[in-house]
């Protein structure tokens, strides 16, 4: 899920919005959201450690369903072929076996958890959800994931699995209802601080057995309505969009779905040379980090 920045505060925000400061939130926004190093867990280190440097004014709420749809931009632009192909199986009529009906299935199954869990967990833990220890926690939580993850692919290349590749790489897989129940829960957990959502569905899905391919794009995938439905929650918001602002939201839109496509490419990248703990090594580094300024304060 996308960081919150309407707990930032900035000065004269309403009035001005910095292209600087757009531009830096715009990075944040996207690289966080789709590299496995949680935007929540960052979003809580900024609220806690450097907000008072930005001053007393809260960012705009329409700010943040701006970069949001920047980032749903930049998914919807890297999975167009697959998208295109679900559409097209929607409007022309899905058979009973087709593995199209069974993706579309799979995904809507697979984001349940995340809608019931997500809601209900904002509602009631919603202190919860912006505390350090428990960031330091989530992203303990994400480290285990990653490093499993790792594990699991340095296992199957260790029983001769690359005989499975194809010229691309692994085979597409559509997963089964379970295994997209299972990597639909895994997502749900990263409604916590320090908790990557990416991180948790494509480690869950190579933990699975999957082909690395499907947990790439099945991860992917899920994130439309993740993200869709965070957008449209705060979709009312846009229309306190200021004249003013104008240069400042477009430097940030453009900035989130610059990174955005970048941060899916690298991901990409980083997964299938299995060099996923690289970002591990990071996530611990910040969950050491935190449990010390916890104990320290």
């Amino acid at each position: 899920m996308g960081p919150s920045y309407s707990s930032f505060s900035f000065p004269y925000f309403s009035l001005l919005m910095p292209v600087l400061l757009a531009i830096i939130l715009g990075f944040i926004q996207a690289a966080t959201e789709f590299l496995p190093v949680s935007s929540s867990g960052h979003l809580v280190i900024a609220i806690h450690y450097f907000q008072s440097f930005f001053g007393s004014y809260e960012t705009p709420l329409a700010f943040e369903v701006w970069v949001h749809l920047a980032t749903l931009l930049a998914t919807l632009l890297y999975l167009k072929a697959e998208i295109i192909t679900l559409l097209k199986a929607l409007l022309s009529g899905m058979r009973s076996d087709s593995s199209e009906r069974r993706l579309i299935f799979a995904i809507i199954i697979g984001s349940i958890p995340a809608a019931v869990l997500g809601v209900g967990c904002k509602i009631a833990f919603e202190e919860v959800l912006q505390s350090v220890p428990v960031a330091a926690i989530g992203f303990f939580v994400t480290t285990a994931a990653l490093l499993k993850a790792h594990r699991a692919q340095h296992n199957r290349e260790k029983d001769n699995s690359s005989s499975l590749e194809s010229s691309d790489g692994v085979p597409w897989k559509v997963p089964t209802i379970k295994e997209a129940l299972i990597i639909g829960t895994a997502q749900a957990i990263a409604i916590f601080p320090g908790v990557s959502r990416s991180g948790m569905t494509i480690a869950t899905a190579l933990t699975l057995k999957l082909p690395v391919e499907t947990a790439l794009k099945f991860s992917f995938l899920l994130s439309i309505p993740a993200i869709s439905g965070a957008t449209l929650l705060e979709a009312r918001n846009i229309a306190g969009l200021d004249s003013a602002d104008y240069a400042g939201y477009a430097f940030g839109f453009l900035t989130a779905f610059a990174v955005g496509i970048l941060a899916l490419k690298l991901l990409v990248h980083v997964t299938k040379g299995r060099k996923l703990v690289y970002f591990a090594g990071y996530t611990l580094s910040l969950g050491v980090i935190l449990s010390a300024l916890t104990l320290l304060s």
